[in-house]
């Protein structure tokens, strides 16, 4: 948190530096220092980033920037994989048995 912030120093750190400092990875840098601030301040300020699913269009709230989430919820999520031919074997057997 010092780092990040530039407490008692002369800069604040980027996460990009502080990732490669410590051996983690830009997200995990920024869910730390997310959680340590909720912690300290008892205020959830975690960012949230607003995107549109590929599937139905709704709109749906990530908690990072990072993720790879393009669904808003379980059943786009699950037609999702059935257009591409990726459906678990439970969902490949109730789509049999619809039919």
């Amino acid at each position: 948190m010092r780092r990040y912030y530039g407490i008692a120093q002369e800069r604040a750190w980027s996460r990009r530096e502080l990732a490669r400092e410590f051996g983690l990875s830009t997200g995990r840098v920024e869910s730390l220092v997310n959680t340590a601030v909720t912690h300290l301040t008892g205020v959830d300020v975690a960012p949230r980033f607003d995107r549109l699913c590929v599937l139905c269009g709704g709109r749906f709230t990530v908690r990072s920037r990072l993720s790879r989430r393009g669904t808003c919820d379980s059943r786009c999520e699950t037609e999702l994989k059935r257009w591409a031919g990726r459906a678990t074997a439970g969902a490949r057997a109730r789509r049999t048995d619809t039919r």
